[in-house]
């Protein structure tokens, strides 16, 4: 390790002092290797070239995969380049992870495997030393690459009642002209233009899991903890139906609920793998499109803008449906893996290519990999794109209507947004501190971004600089 043996005596002493006591405190069965990374850190604290700040050491979880350590230990050093800052994450796996990011987000510019502490270190060595001897135009060149507009607050949508209750979930009008939340059991359906409730508030049957408008904005459809597929008039505020799930054979709770494009038909999915078709003006089955083979699977339902398919997204497959019989017409292999499916999926308007989103946390995922977008082809079956969304694990995810932006939001209430064409960054930027599990929805045109998620049930809009 040529960064060791450039580091001081003195260094490397209190490196190895520090690995045998943690490695002992640990249990960790291969302290040679503790006594690496100590002294790794004790040259970065005893080296004058290397004066970046090492930030900690975190314990995580027993990892039994893996017979060299009881634990893991993630070493996170980093540096800042004038507004940015790049870091090197050595953690489970034995891996090394790049990043770089400022107050506008976060990214990560590579991966290494085992033995790569010395690469992530040097590359935060550079970081460090462009700080201190870059030339002022050169700085100014890098710092204008993360300087980001910031969205606008244009207006907040006051709930009936005064208090968020659970989960949010959101539902926008094709026209744009209603908006539809959930919040727990309380249900809020706005006027866009105004900004007022149109009914003073629905209440739900039960707890809402899922939520859509029809393609009209005169009816609402519900899915609840308590296996129901409810349908509301959103004109008068009465119940149009309820349906069982027992009369489905369905147990577990609806989680994604979607009308078709002509407003006729609703599919549902519940949590143990159902995927029901439904009448929409008599609240008749009219097909069960799929039922649970003990995986364990949940499905995001969607149809087809052209109204031809349905299309059932679990972890790892893609399921499609001809629309009108409920005939099987293909599956589709995703990539597998361990990262949670978000309950919003899109489809094109040429109904070709789908975006899913997938949640994912770097530190405590068996891949190591963050939240991203994906977007898969229909038509060859194959992933044609994929958005890094960094390592915060995202809840909620929309794409605007011509697919130019898109949008997501993490468990902690901040929404990032991106162009699609490029994969860049338009903006990433916070709404307040979170209350459940928040959700967001995107305008047709990309500008305007609905999101929910702050303790009064509130919905805020906002105006996304230009990219």
């Amino acid at each position: 390790m040529l960064l060791v043996l450039l580091s001081t005596p003195t260094a490397l002493l209190i490196g190895a002092f520090f690995g045998f006591w943690i490695g002992n405190s640990a249990k960790i069965r291969t302290r040679s290797r503790q006594v690496l990374i100590w002294s790794v850190v004790g040259a970065c604290l005893g080296s004058r070239l290397l004066s970046f700040i090492v930030l900690g050491v975190l314990l995580k979880g027993v990892i039994s995969t893996f017979g060299y350590f009881s634990w893991s230990l993630y070493l996170l050093i980093v540096a800042w380049v004038g507004s940015a800052i790049y870091g090197a994450i050595w953690g489970a796996r034995f891996s090394v992870s790049l990043w770089e990011g400022n107050t506008s987000g976060l990214r990560k510019l590579a991966t290494f495997l085992i033995g790569s502490m010395l690469v992530a270190v040097l590359v935060v060595q550079a970081a460090h030393l462009f700080h201190n001897y870059a030339s002022p135009a050169d700085k100014a060149q890098l710092n204008s690459l993360f300087q980001v507009k910031k969205a606008r607050l244009a207006n907040t949508f006051a709930a009936g009642f005064g208090q968020s209750r659970g989960d949010h979930y959101l539902s926008l009008s094709p026209d744009e002209k209603t908006l539809a939340s959930v919040n727990g059991g309380s249900l809020n359906v706005w006027d866009v233009e105004s900004g007022q409730l149109v009914q003073p508030q629905f209440e739900a049957n039960s707890y809402v899991f899922s939520l859509a408008l029809s393609p009209n904005a005169q009816a609402l459809a519900t899915g609840g903890l308590d296996d129901t597929v409810s349908v509301l008039n959103i004109a008068t505020g009465g119940r149009k139906y309820l349906v069982p799930a027992s009369s489905a054979n369905q147990t577990g709770a609806v989680r994604s609920i979607a009308f078709s494009p002509d407003g006729q038909r609703i599919a549902s999915s519940n949590q143990d793998g159902f995927v029901h078709l439904w009448d929409f003006n008599s609240g008749r089955l009219v097909k069960t499109l799929l039922e649970p083979n003990n995986t364990g699977a949940q499905y995001s339902v969607i149809f087809s803008p052209d109204n031809q398919t349905v299309l059932g997204v679990g972890p790892n497959l893609i399921k499609v449906w001809r629309q009108s019989d409920g005939t099987p017409l293909r599956t589709l292999a995703t990539r597998a893996g361990s990262n949670a499916l978000l309950p919003n999926v899109t489809l094109s308007s040429n109904s070709q290519t789908l975006m899913i989103a997938r949640a994912g946390d770097c530190l405590s995922s068996s891949t190591g990999e963050g939240s991203r977008l994906e977007f898969w082809n229909l038509k060859t079956g194959l992933q044609q794109q994929s958005i890094d969304a960094g390592c915060s694990s995202i809840v909620s995810a929309g794409i605007s209507h011509n697919w130019q932006v898109a949008v997501a939001k993490t468990h902690s209430n901040t929404i990032q947004a991106w162009n699609v064409s490029t994969g860049k960054l338009i903006d990433t930027f916070s709404d307040g501190e979170a209350y459940g599990v928040p959700a967001v929805a995107i305008s047709a045109d990309g500008r305007t971004v609905f999101s929910a998620g702050n303790h009064d049930g509130s919905v805020k809009l906002w105006q996304l600089p230009e990219d």
